[in-house]
């Protein structure tokens, strides 16, 4: 495939990333339920690993820069830290904001979804974030229609998101397919009516991703994390969702 270009996937190959996806939301409902005071981010990774053999999907994260061979099914972040931290052995603490994304593949096609819970009651604040970030995702998934461009998808994320007056630290998504991350990426801010048409057979992941204190500005740590910019605390959901002749497909789903 030529560098930047984007692939079309055939219904087959729709329908292994949908097994993919099936597998991947059984894991990401089951960690998420199991996060409490105490529970360790090593923890929630022996589960998904668990689910997703159960589902006959195999982990798809890289684990390490040195070895594609070695994989592993979830990052788990916490409060500022927005994506890419890998799981650890440190117990959950309660009020924090815990980011899990998880990925998976099935005979090598690949499917990612995220989901940000608190550890304990629900404040008011990441009531708010949470209830946003859905409004966002279901907006953007269904504008994933063949003839609308990325643009629209970008656009109405940033419609619900800024209008409700966070930040977006993150871009809105990209391709996905044999590899995590492929052509196109979703640009942030979109706009609507620009960017590439959708097509039946393309496959893209959505991302909510909200910064409580409004900046889209981010720093990276030294293990690869991306954290927001000014320490406030952010909430991420996302799904993989396929375009198709019948409209948008969401993947991730069980």
């Amino acid at each position: 495939m030529p560098r930047g270009s984007v692939e079309l996937r055939s219904a087959a190959e729709i329908g292994a990333m949908r097994d993919a996806g099936r597998a991947v939301a059984a894991a990401l409902n089951t960690v998420t339920a199991r996060i409490t005071r105490g529970t360790t981010g090593a923890e929630l990774e022996a589960t998904a690993c668990s689910v997703l053999a159960a589902h006959d999907a195999r982990p798809a994260f890289d684990a390490t820069r040195h070895s594609a061979s070695r994989r592993r099914a979830l990052t788990v972040s916490r409060e500022e830290v927005i994506r890419g931290r890998a799981p650890d052995g440190n117990g959950f603490v309660p009020g924090e904001l815990v980011t899990v994304e998880c990925a998976g593949s099935v005979g090598g096609w690949c499917a990612w979804s995220a989901a940000t819970e608190t550890v304990g009651a629900e404040d008011e604040p990441a009531r708010r974030s949470a209830g946003t970030a859905r409004e966002a995702l279901r907006g953007a998934a269904s504008a994933a229609t063949a003839g609308n461009r990325l643009g629209d998808l970008s656009h109405a994320l940033g419609l619900v998101v800024r209008g409700a007056g966070y930040g977006m630290p993150l871009s809105c998504g990209h391709g996905i397919g044999r590899a995590l991350r492929e052509p196109p990426a979703l640009p942030r801010p979109g706009k609507r009516g620009e960017g590439l048409p959708l097509r039946p057979g393309m496959v893209v992941t959505i991302v909510a991703a909200l910064a409580d204190g409004g900046s889209d500005g981010v720093r990276h740590g030294p293990d690869g994390s991306v954290e927001t910019e000014d320490g406030s605390r952010c909430l991420l959901l996302g799904e993989t969702v396929a375009v198709t002749a019948r409209g948008p497909r969401v993947l991730t789903v069980p």
